[in-house]
C-alpha cells in the first residue's frame, strides 16, 4: 500500500479507513448541513 495511514493523519482509528467532515453550504442543491466522507486505502 502507498500513502499515509489514516491513523497517522488523525482521521481514523484504523490504518486504512478514515473520515473527514465538511460543511454543506446548501442552496441551490441541498438544504445544508454536514457531509461526512469515508476514505479507504485499498490495494490496486
Amino acid at each position: 500500500l502507498k500513502g499515509v495511514s489514516a491513523r497517522a493523519l488523525g482521521i481514523g482509528r484504523e490504518d486504512d479507513v478514515g473520515y473527514v467532515q465538511c460543511p454543506d453550504p446548501g442552496e441551490p442543491y441541498t438544504c445544508g448541513g454536514t457531509v461526512v466522507f469515508e476514505l479507504r486505502r485499498e490495494v490496486l
